[in-house]
């Protein structure tokens, strides 16, 4: 597990979403 960390904010849940799964596959 990566130690960084990025805060996404945005009030489009599908937007983050969408970030949080290429986040994750990135491996954040």
């Amino acid at each position: 597990m990566a130690t960084e960390k990025i805060l996404v904010v945005d009030d489009d849940t599908n937007i983050c979403e969408l970030l949080r799964l290429y986040l994750e596959k990135e491996g954040y």
